[in-house]
C-alpha cells in the first residue's frame, strides 16, 4: 500500500487546511497519514477527519540534548528530530514524506513510483550553489520532500542518530546529509518536485517548498489572506 505522510506541532497547525486542500486538488483518493508531534486537540481533530492519525504516543519519546548549543536558538527542534521516528511509523508499505511547506502543483505519480535501491530513500540532494553550509563540504540533502520504504535502512539510521546525537547538529536536514555522505548510494528526487521558493520561479516546479521562517511569514500573511 501506499500514502502520503506528514506531521507537525501546534505550532505549524496553521499550515494543514492550505497543505491539505492543495494536495486534493491533484490527488483526490491517495491516503495520507498524519504525525501527532504535539498538536493541539483541535489539530488532532481535524486529522481524525482526513485521514489515518498517528498519536504521539506510538513516536517514540524525545528530548533535546541539554549541552546543544543549538537548544535555544530553534525550539522547533524537537518536532524536527521527531520527523524520522515518526516516518517509522507510517502505515504504508511506500511511502512520500511531504513537510506542511510543501505546496503540491501537479500529479506526483512520477515519483511515488521511483525504483529505490539498497537504501529504500530517495530524497533530493543540493547544488552547492543553493546551499549556505558548504563549510560541511558534504551534498546536502532536504528531508521536505522523502520517499521511503518501509525497511529501509537509512532511514533507520537518521531515526537512531535523531535520538541519540541530536546536539551535534542544528536540525534533521543535517544530520541526514551526514549520514548521507557515508552511504555507498542514495536515489535522487528531481529537483522540480522540491523547489525552494527562494530560489526564484520555475514553471516545471511540481512542488513548491516554501521553506524558511521568512517565506512561511509571507506564505502566512499573502498567500492565505488572499
Amino acid at each position: 500500500m501506499m500514502g502520503i505522510l506528514t506531521g507537525c506541532d501546534e505550532n505549524q497547525e496553521w499550515l494543514l487546511p492550505w497543505w491539505y486542500s492543495h494536495f486534493r486538488k491533484v490527488h483526490p483518493e491517495l491516503p495520507i497519514a498524519f504525525g501527532d508531534l504535539g498538536m493541539s486537540d483541535e489539530g488532532r481533530k481535524w486529522c481524525k477527519e482526513r485521514g489515518i492519525l498517528i498519536p504521539s504516543s506510538e513516536i517514540p519519546l524525545h528530548s533535546i540534548q541539554e549541552k546543544s548549543k543549538y537548544e535555544t536558538l530553534t525550539p522547533q527542534r524537537v518536532a524536527w528530530f521527531r520527523k524520522p521516528l515518526l516516518m517509522k511509523q507510517s502505515p504504508f508499505l511506500r511511502t512520500l514524506w511531504l513537510d506542511l511547506d510543501c505546496q503540491v502543483l501537479e500529479n506526483l505519480t512520477p515519483i511515488l513510483s521511483i525504483p529505490l535501491t539498497s537504501n529504500k530513500m530517495a530524497l533530493r540532494g543540493g547544488a552547492s550553489v543553493f546551499w549556505e553550509k558548504v563549510r560541511l563540504h558534504i551534498t546536502p540533502y532536504s528531508s521536505g520532500v522523502v520517499l521511503f520504504e518501509k525497511n529501509s535502512p537509512l532511514l533507520d539510521l537518521w531515526a537512531h542518530f535523531a535520538h541519540r546525537e541530536n546536539g551535534l547538529f542544528l536540525g534533521d536536514d543535517e544530520l541526514l546529509s551526514f549520514i548521507c555522505a557515508h552511504q555507498i548510494s542514495v536515489d535522487c528526487i528531481p529537483f522540480k518536485y522540491n523547489w525552494e521558493v527562494k530560489w526564484g520561479s520555475n514553471p516545471e516546479a511540481a512542488i513548491l517548498h516554501w521553506t524558511g521562517e521568512a517565506w512561511k511569514y509571507a506564505l502566512r500573511y499573502f498567500e492565505l489572506n488572499m
